[in-house]
């Protein structure tokens, strides 16, 4: 009865000894490859998530102020403006002319490195 377990446990491991020998290597790792394919798609999704929060920032947050988050409507409609630019002249390296007009009133500014002034305030109406 020795004679046959010893002759199996010898048939056993000399059956199994190449798959110990292959598993155990010098230090005991595995050679350290990089998987370049879910790096890239990491960074990408990562770059993508980046930009979208971004996007949302500027369209939702206003001078320090808090988010202003409404209705679902409102996430998808662009805020009405108040203010809408008619025309700009550059006059000189540094100044400029500006028409526009806010809540139904006409401007004409000039743009300074010293400031604005305004040279005409008119109803829209009342403007040529």
């Amino acid at each position: 009865m020795k004679l046959h377990a010893r002759a199996l446990a010898g048939v056993l491991s000399a059956a199994l000894w190449p798959l110990t020998a292959q598993a155990q290597t010098l230090g005991g790792g595995s050679n350290f490859e990089l998987p370049i394919l879910r790096l890239v798609l990491g960074l990408l999704l990562c770059v993508i998530v980046a930009i979208v929060a971004a996007l949302l920032l500027k369209r939702f947050m206003h001078a320090g102020a808090a988010p202003r988050l409404g209705k679902w409507s409102d996430l998808v409609r662009a805020p009405q403006r108040r203010i809408k630019v008619l025309e700009t002249y550059r006059l000189s390296p540094h100044g400029d002319v500006c028409v526009f007009t806010c809540e139904r009133r006409q401007y004409l500014i000039v743009l300074s490195p010293a400031g604005a002034t305004i040279i005409r305030d008119a109803a829209e109406d009342a403007a040529p």
